[in-house]
């Protein structure tokens, strides 16, 4: 056998083995399964909702990748969609904002939601897990205390235009944006020393810090990262809405994490890539809109949602006791 012959099994073996694989197998077949079930599933229109219902979840996943692959977690994601939300519509509404007023007032309060996570985290020394639930409850209640409960209605177009609009009238804003945000976290998952230093923190933190690596500060970026991404989540989200909700976000840290661990990033961190991400989160969009042209109950979606979860983890943890 030639050298050629057997270069090309070894990458063969090598993408059979590829934790993203199986979740591109299970992406294809739930495809194929809604398609034959359903007639009105494999259409442009229902394909375009999916996409749209389903870019704040891409987006929000971008950031939860990168804080999974150091071997944390963000909890707060929801409660921080909150707050940035009803500051922004409070705020664009009041004063009648341009759109990216809008978006900047998200991404600010995000990044400083993110930047107090950080700080908790490295400075404070509480763990991921604690200190993003804490934080979440906080955001969230603070988000009612400044609307008082109340809903943030009587928003301006301009407002709904990332979340309703549609370009060539097919293809949705959000989704075009969701896109750009995956390219723009491709090339620094690809390009830079910023993702080594992420991934060698998730590997190992006592070692990257031995080699030079300042891990709380980067630490601390890193949640700051996740914080503006999911203030601009949260933008889109409302636009797409058309209403400011204290309510909003609170499943969005379970489906943030369910869609990166669906996408082969291991919970225990150290590996992850943020395309994978991107399947995982359509997978948990098709799994629904699928049930959902079934009929099928939304309490009996959650049921469904929670058994996702369960494998993708149970299966990362046996893949991983098989690589030790």
């Amino acid at each position: 056998m030639s050298t050629k012959e057997n270069d090309m099994k070894n990458k063969k073996k090598v993408f059979y083995k590829d934790k993203g694989f199986g979740t591109i197998v299970v992406f294809i077949l739930l495809i194929i399964v809604f398609s034959v079930i359903s007639d009105a599933f494999l259409t442009v229109n229902n394909v375009m909702t999916i996409l749209l219902q389903n870019s704040a979840l891409v987006i929000m996943a971008m950031g939860m990748t990168f804080v999974i692959i150091t071997g944390g977690i963000d909890l707060s994601v929801g409660g921080n969609m909150a707050l940035c939300t009803i500051c922004s519509s409070m705020l664009v509404r009041q004063y009648n904002l341009p759109i990216i007023a809008g978006v900047l007032i998200c991404l600010v309060i995000g990044g400083m939601v993110g930047f107090c996570n950080g700080f908790c985290i490295t400075s404070l020394g509480i763990p991921p897990l604690l200190a993003t639930i804490g934080m979440d409850s906080v955001a969230r209640g603070l988000a009612y205390i400044i609307c008082g409960g109340a809903t943030i209605s009587n928003m301006p177009d301009s407002f709904k235009i990332l979340g309703r609009g549609y370009i060539f009238g097919v293809i949705p804003i959000a989704a075009v944006i969701a896109t750009a945000v995956v390219i723009i976290y491709v090339i620094i998952q690809n390009h830079t020393a910023f993702s080594v230093n992420t991934y060698a923190i998730g590997g190992n933190e006592q070692a990257a810090y031995l080699s030079g690596i300042k891990t709380k500060s980067h630490l601390r970026k890193i949640y700051v990262l996740m914080g503006v991404t999911c203030g601009l989540a949260a933008y889109i989200n409302a636009s797409r809405l058309g209403v400011g909700l204290a309510a909003v976000g609170s499943d969005m840290s379970f489906d943030a994490v369910t869609a990166t661990v669906l996408g082969g990033t291991s919970i225990a961190g150290g590996s992850g890539k943020v395309q994978r991400a991107v399947i995982g989160a359509l997978i948990i969009g098709v799994i629904f809109n699928g049930l959902t042209i079934l009929n099928v109950q939304s309490f009996e979606q959650q049921v469904a949602k929670g058994l996702i979860l369960i494998l993708s983890i149970g299966v990362d943890t046996v893949r991983n006791r098989k690589e030790i």
